[in-house]
């Protein structure tokens, strides 16, 4: 039986569906897809982390919004609004 996911790490989760749409967008408009494979590999990071200490651990003393890079969200307000709502989540 799959382990149940918190909150947060259902909220990586809708962010990792945002991310492969993105990314399919980007093949197919022939665009180089280096920064989504990157916000992509972090992502998965964060969904294998099974605690708040351990997202801690992997952000630092970084933001979610810090940790994708505050410029290249900016691009993609759907990505944006995603690590927004996940940031939300890790704060309460």
């Amino acid at each position: 039986m799959p382990k149940a996911r918190s909150p947060f790490q259902a909220a990586i989760g809708k962010l990792i569906l945002e991310l492969d749409r993105q990314y399919m967008s980007q093949v197919m408009d022939d665009q180089p897809l280096d920064s989504f494979e990157e916000a992509l590999d972090k992502a998965h990071a964060l969904l294998g982390c099974g605690s708040p200490d351990e997202v801690k651990d992997v952000l630092g003393p970084l933001t979610l919004r810090r940790y994708f890079g505050e410029m290249w969200l900016g691009s993609y307000p759907k990505i944006s609004e995603k690590v927004s709502d996940a940031q939300e989540l890790l704060s309460s």
